[in-house]
């Protein structure tokens, strides 16, 4: 039984990680909620360090987080504000579109 408080959507979108602000690693997003996604490399990520910037949209915008587990070359990250600013809206009803 899945006991994560928030309906993740499952989605294939390419994302980016800036670490430190001198490091960019391309990343695939493999599901998302209001307060983070877990997110793909293609190498093993021991090595990032907790806090990263991530992107959707190549940085037209930029949310500061948080990794908060890892495992192999998957990391789960929360965001320090969610995406929506109330989580009293059902999630689950939120339609997420994914712009190429």
């Amino acid at each position: 039984m899945d006991k994560r408080r928030l309906h993740r959507t499952k989605v294939r979108h390419s994302g980016k990680v800036f670490v430190r602000g001198k490091t960019l690693h391309d990343c695939t997003v493999n599901n998302v909620t209001g307060l983070g996604v877990c997110i793909e490399f293609a190498f093993s990520i021991a090595e990032l360090p907790e806090t990263v910037d991530f992107s959707f949209d190549n940085f037209r915008t930029i949310h500061s987080c948080k990794i908060i587990w890892r495992e192999g070359n998957l990391a789960g990250v929360a965001f320090e504000r969610p995406l929506w600013p109330s989580l009293a809206v059902d999630v689950r009803r939120a339609k997420l579109r994914v712009v190429k």
